[in-house]
């Protein structure tokens, strides 16, 4: 699991495993979530199942999930 704080800290980004299971045809998930910093809410999550997401970064314009 990784997790980042965008460079003005109203965001947080989050890279998890969902291991297999019923949800996901039985193949391993890799989710990238955003996450608003003051609230806890989830914005938006990313679920992959061909790639692999390694770790999530910020760049100071733009909010990137590589």
């Amino acid at each position: 699991t990784s997790v980042r704080l965008s460079p003005d800290g109203t965001k947080i980004m989050s890279r998890a495993i969902r291991e297999p299971g019923v949800n996901n045809q039985g193949k391993r998930d890799h989710i990238i979530r955003l996450w608003d910093s003051q609230t806890f809410v989830e914005i938006d999550e990313i679920v992959g199942r061909k790639g692999k997401a390694i770790d999530v970064g910020a760049n100071p314009s733009a909010i990137i999930a590589p």
